[in-house]
């Protein structure tokens, strides 16, 4: 698989947990999908852009 088809799944993903319920979003084995553990930047990928 090429590499982009890889990130393109990835973001299908990630936009898929968004819609639904926030525990689920922890796709990559994140224990706590929490703002203050999370790295600058990551929110917005992770949750689709949203603001809490």
């Amino acid at each position: 698989m090429p590499e982009s088809a890889e990130v393109e799944l990835d973001v299908l993903v990630l936009r898929e947990a968004a819609k639904g319920d926030p525990s689920e979003a922890h796709v990559e084995g994140e224990e706590a999908p929490t703002d203050h553990n999370r790295p600058p930047g990551r929110q917005e990928a992770s949750e689709g852009g949203r603001k809490r």
